[in-house]
């Protein structure tokens, strides 16, 4: 098990202790039972994780940081900077193509040990501040990408809401986009008149049994479908009466896909 630590900078910009606050990164630590851990690196080295995950089929160990893209061969002992770069995101197919978002940039590889194998990815992604990535599990070849920028609404400038949501057939290499930017009817990082948390609060998932459904999260939660495109379909608070009440500040999605 290995975890990450820092949010600061990039997540939440202050370090008072009140609960907006962020915090600096104090390495990453690791465990071979799930109770002892040790620390693997200190922040010197990576700054802020923001991501960690592995190869599909090899034995490699992935980390996202404010430091660069990074990778460990040997569970962790040493690691190899494949990017320099915030790196806020990678992830994989189930072949191992990499997508990754670094600087304010996409990246793509189907060769994800060797650095000089990413290459960007421009083809018709907006301007962004950030962008989450998330594959079909039932066709590889499906990658979403979801991302938040700077956006005049109503006269109201916000800096991280909706910029698109993006659409990937041929496994990562060109896109289509599905959605613009946050309109009336659909911000999910947006409390219009109040404030936009992309950069915050911001998760994508793929319906593993449906390539054509996807799943957003972030100060509220959606669903994109191919037949009835983009929708509200959670509030913004939770609330026990409610049943779609989900809190805000939805950072991660997941599936039970055991049934």
């Amino acid at each position: 098990i290995y975890y990450g630590t820092g949010e600061n900078g990039q997540l939440l910009g202050t370090q008072t202790g009140s609960e907006s606050s962020g915090f600096e990164g104090m390495g990453m630590f690791k465990s071979t039972d799930g109770e002892t851990f040790s620390l693997v690196a200190t922040s010197s080295t990576f700054g802020n994780i923001h991501t960690l995950t592995s190869h599909p089929t090899e034995n490699w160990v992935f980390c996202g940081s404010s430091n660069g893209l990074r990778m460990s061969k040997d569970a962790g002992a040493t690691w190899s900077l494949l990017r320099p770069g915030n790196c806020r995101d990678i992830k994989f197919n189930k072949n191992g193509v990499a997508m990754a978002y670094i600087g304010s940039l996409l990246w793509r590889s189907s060769d994800p040990s060797v650095g000089t194998s990413f290459e960007t990815i421009t083809d018709n992604i907006a301007t962004n501040r950030r962008s989450v990535v998330a594959w079909s599990e039932s066709d590889p070849n499906y990658c979403y990408v979801v991302s938040a920028g700077s956006v005049t609404f109503d006269g109201e400038p916000y800096r991280s809401a909706l910029t698109g949501l993006y659409r990937s057939k041929d496994a990562g290499a060109t896109f289509e986009r599905l959605v613009g930017e946050m309109s009336q009817f659909f911000h999910p990082f947006t409390i219009v008149g109040l404030q936009a948390q992309g950069l915050y609060n911001m998760a994508l998932g793929v319906h593993p049994r449906d390539k054509n459904r996807v799943f957003i999260g972030g100060i509220e939660f959606a669903e994109w479908t191919e037949a009835a495109g983009p929708r509200i379909v959670g509030n913004k608070f939770s609330s026990p009466q409610n049943p779609y009440g989900i809190h805000s500040d939805k950072h991660f999605i997941t599936f039970d896909n055991t049934g």
